[in-house]
């Protein structure tokens, strides 16, 4: 009996994998309750400080302090938890009976589940989404297009002709010595005349 049951058992090594998974990413879609809770605790702690404050200006005054619905004591909120809801210590310690809304059944109904999904297939955990897979993928997309799109040359000449400004063209001669430009005065230039002026000046 025993072989038989540790036949249809899942591996220690699955159960762990599974566990550390799952328990990994019921943690990260908790993030948001828990920023709410701090919220909540903030505002519990005004509302709380407050309340000692009217104490105190009423036992400064001698008069009795009152209780109100506006500063009526109140319990701090409770935090989330990633972990399945357990039942209340009582139903074992003093033999309770399990309620309809008890928060151990709707825990006992997320450990059976997950328990399924496991024996089903042990790589079935609750994925963690990864930041900026999406954007990563479209932006290698866009290379790989470019890539594509992008002439071909097989020789240098070829590529020295394509490199040239397709969108403004040539700069004309009178606007490239305008900016102090000029070709005559470049390497393998044609000189000017003799007497023929410099149309830029050289550097000293």
């Amino acid at each position: 009996m025993e072989d038989k049951i540790s036949l249809e058992m899942v591996s220690k090594a699955e159960r762990t994998t599974f566990l550390e998974h799952e328990l990994r990413a019921r943690r990260y879609f908790l993030l948001p309750a828990i920023a709410n809770w701090e919220k909540e605790c903030q505002q519990w702690h005004d509302n709380y400080n407050r309340r000692l404050e009217s104490k105190r200006a009423y036992k400064a005054m001698g008069q009795e302090f009152e209780e109100s619905a506006d500063n009526a004591f109140s319990f701090p909120p409770s935090r989330p938890m990633h972990l399945p809801p357990a039942h209340p210590v009582g139903e074992a310690t003093r033999g309770a009976i399990c309620s309809i809304g008890c928060p151990g059944r709707r825990g006992d109904e997320e450990i059976l589940d997950m328990w399924r999904r496991c024996r089903q297939d042990p790589l079935s955990w609750k994925p963690v989404p990864r930041t900026g897979v999406k954007e990563f993928a479209t932006k290698k997309e866009k290379r790989v297009a470019l890539a594509e799109d992008s002439p071909k040359f097989t020789s240098l000449d070829a590529l020295l002709d394509n490199d040239k400004d397709q969108f403004f063209g040539d700069a004309p001669d009178a606007e490239a010595r305008a900016f102090g430009v000029d070709a005559a005065l470049m390497p393998g230039g044609e000189p000017p005349a003799e007497d023929e002026a410099l149309p830029v000046s050289l550097p000293c």
